[in-house]
């Protein structure tokens, strides 16, 4: 393939190697068939596009950020790196095969991607029938769709949502307390809402409700009269930690957190009893 991309070039202009050398012939723009000079690949290729990237991306930050420590975090990115590795060999190495097939077939050596599968068809490289252009929009409609489908599935099926039962015998609670017995959480309108029934120290029916999201902002909540507003952070996919305020002042922090297998939620929460004592509590919930 080497000998015959550097006909190729030779045919175009360039020197042999033009097609197969990164940094070669990038002195001027005119040497090379990418049409640019060594500080444009440098400081466009180098520069800008990875440093935007790595610094930039929100989904490489997100992970960082929620990571489970700062090794993890430090290695996010040596993570996200190992991926793109084998990119050159999927993108650019195919359409190397393609130039040096389609050249001399009738087509300039920029023949469309369609030419080339053509070539590489008739030579047994690759299999399956050329769509046409409507065939290629319908495929893109349904695989948008089913992204789309995968998505949504992935928030309904967050280990957090559903409805949750107080399993007292492995709960660790203090009566001054009382006692949350069921907790529902649930999608609504791009948010969470969390809602609570359970006793008060004696004995009488609670109920609140809250709704935002995850993200560590106090959000208000209805219907308790310990606190008045209530945040969650998430710390990763099966933990959130959270902070309970009462009139702008922190009255309890603690942690929720999710077994493996999904079926377990876990309360560990320190707060202040209607007394004004400290009170530590464990509370374990199996989902319904």
């Amino acid at each position: 393939m080497q000998a015959r991309l550097a006909e190729v070039s030779l045919g175009q202009g360039f020197q042999p190697g033009a097609f197969t050398n990164s940094w070669k012939f990038v002195g001027s723009a005119v040497d090379n068939p990418m049409g640019v000079e060594w500080f444009a690949m440098l400081m466009g290729l180098g520069f800008v596009l990875s440093f935007g990237y790595w610094s930039t991306d929100l989904l490489v930050m997100q992970r960082a950020m929620a990571a489970e420590s700062m090794g993890a975090a430090r290695r996010t990115s040596l993570v996200a790196a190992v991926p793109k590795m084998f990119f050159p060999f999927l993108v650019i190495f195919p359409g190397m095969i393609a130039i040096a097939l389609t050249e001399g077939h009738g087509w300039p050596a920029h023949a469309s991607p369609i030419r080339a599968q053509l070539v590489m068809q008739e030579k047994g490289l690759t299999a399956g029938k050329i769509p046409d252009s409507n065939q290629t929009m319908k495929s893109k409609a349904i695989l948008a769709t089913a992204l789309w489908l995968v998505t949504g599935s992935a928030l309904i099926a967050s280990p957090l949502m559903g409805t949750w039962k107080l399993d007292e015998s492995k709960s660790q609670l203090d009566p001054a307390m009382g006692k949350n017995t069921t907790v529902i959480y649930a999608k609504k309108d791009g948010k969470v809402k969390i809602t609570v029934d359970g006793v008060d120290a004696k004995g009488k029916p609670t109920h609140n409700e809250w709704v935002g999201k995850f993200d560590g902002k106090d959000y208000a909540v209805t219907g308790d009269q310990s606190f008045d507003m209530r945040s969650y952070k998430q710390v990763n996919d099966r933990t959130l930690s959270m902070t309970l305020k009462k009139e702008g002042k922190i009255v309890g922090s603690g942690l929720v957190t999710v077994s493996q297998d999904g079926k377990t939620r876990t309360v560990q929460l320190d707060a202040m009893t209607p007394k004004g004592k400290k009170s530590h509590l464990v509370a374990v919930y199996s989902k319904s």
